[in-house]
């Protein structure tokens, strides 16, 4: 007999095994790893409003664990209750016993009982992910330029090293960039600070205008070489910033560490990055045929989860499709949920989304899988690509202009949140 419950405090040293079996890339072997984890899962369980913990048991015995995260994400301008699933971990001896899918079920109808009509994830396997009905995300590139390749910017006046004690002016930084930006999710302090304490060997410096962070870059360092205590790269984990001096700023900082730091990798969802610098060629010295210089390593990451396709519409009421009059019928295939196996009218009068009964009248059916349609929703793909990839039926092909132009963003929703 199986079941679903909450984590306890009393439950961390039978779930350890768990987690450490199924992440070796994160052990937690020793007695201090085991007293670390023990005392971090403890206050998050105490403190943390914004986090629940399952574990999934057969017989009294734990057998898989997840995290779920009470997330408030930006999603074009409206704050929505978005689930998140992390850490999924299942006991190595009990793998393909469907018990990921078991626990997977439970995390959606989970949120989707409580109203969130979204759920976000970072896969181990997207395909995996795929057949529950999630979408990708856009693609994050990573770069590995030399650091003199940066401009030389206005100067590192206003830039310091940042202490546990400027945290809470991170996190409003964070925050005001997230308010601005499609699908970025809200910080908070108790999170930062954890991580603060945890991460080891983590740096990060700030600009600064009067009390205000205005931008932020969290890096690490990275040797090259065995003996050269000079060949070194800086390995950034994140940058945001809210303004050109900021960014200008910080790039006069990346610069002049070029007699120790040669390189710099940077992970970035900006397309247009490569313009920003003097020199975007990596360090791999690939020439691609057609006299293509090898830049950046394209990566996938985070997926999206619609979880009720009438709730996506509903939770968005100031969403501006573009000023578009048009009566559509959604019919998103979910077999992963039922419940949502539906087809949802919404009557667009100038540019915003009605939800309509089951028997309103349309111009158009668009039919697609669930996957692609919350891939489509947050802005993550393009409506025509899908139809050049034959992944969208219409029952009106003289309607696909006027559809392409009712779901097109100008911005692609951002992630930046690891959870």
């Amino acid at each position: 007999m199986s079941e679903i419950r909450l984590l306890t405090v009393d439950d961390i040293d039978n779930a350890i095994p768990v987690l450490s079996n199924a992440y070796p890339g994160f052990p937690i072997e020793s007695d201090q790893d085991k007293k670390d984890f023990r005392e971090a899962l403890t206050q998050r369980i105490n403190d943390d409003p914004n986090l629940d913990f399952y574990i999934y048991l057969r017989d009294d015995r734990i057998l898989a664990f997840i995290r779920l995260h009470n997330f408030t994400m930006n999603l074009f301008g409206t704050k929505i209750l978005a689930g998140g699933g992390g850490a999924l971990a299942v006991d190595l001896c009990h793998k393909k016993e469907h018990i990921a899918k078991e626990i997977v079920e439970f995390f959606f109808e989970k949120y989707r009982s409580a109203g969130s009509p979204l759920a976000v994830l970072w896969p181990f396997r997207p395909d995996f992910y795929v057949k529950m009905g999630a979408g990708l995300g856009i693609r994050t590139d990573f770069y590995k330029v030399r650091t003199s390749a940066f401009p030389r910017g206005s100067g590192k006046e206003n830039i310091r090293f940042l202490t546990i004690d400027d945290v809470p002016a991170l996190v409003d930084c964070y925050n005001r960039y997230a308010s601005a930006t499609n699908g970025m999710i809200d910080d908070y302090v108790l999170d930062r600070q954890i991580k603060f304490k945890r991460q080891k060997g983590i740096r990060a410096i700030g600009y600064f205008e009067g009390d205000q962070i205005l931008g932020y870059m969290i890096f690490k360092n990275e040797k090259n070489h065995a003996t050269n205590i000079l060949n070194n790269t800086i390995r950034v984990t994140e940058w945001i910033y809210e303004c050109p001096a900021a960014l200008s700023a910080m790039s006069s900082f990346i610069r002049s560490q070029a007699d120790q730091y040669e390189w710099i990798a940077v992970p970035t969802p900006d397309e247009d990055f490569h313009l920003f610098l003097t020199d975007p060629r990596n360090d791999s010295g690939n020439l691609h045929p057609g006299v293509y210089h090898e830049c950046a390593d394209s990566t996938i990451g985070i997926m999206y989860r619609v979880l009720c396709t009438e709730g996506i519409f509903r939770a968005t009421p100031e969403r501006d499709f573009n000023g578009v009059n048009a009566k559509v019928r959604f019919r998103t295939r979910d077999s992963f949920l039922p419940a949502n196996d539906v087809a949802v009218t919404v009557h667009f009068k100038d540019g915003k989304a009605e939800v309509q009964d089951s028997e309103a009248e349309y111009d158009v059916e668009l039919t697609l899988d669930i996957s692609d349609f919350s891939s489509l929703i947050v802005g993550a793909v393009r409506l025509r690509s899908l139809w050049n990839y034959g992944k969208i039926e219409l029952s009106d092909d003289s309607r696909l202009e006027q559809l392409c132009q009712l779901l097109e963003v100008q911005e692609r929703p951002i992630c930046l949140t690891q959870f």
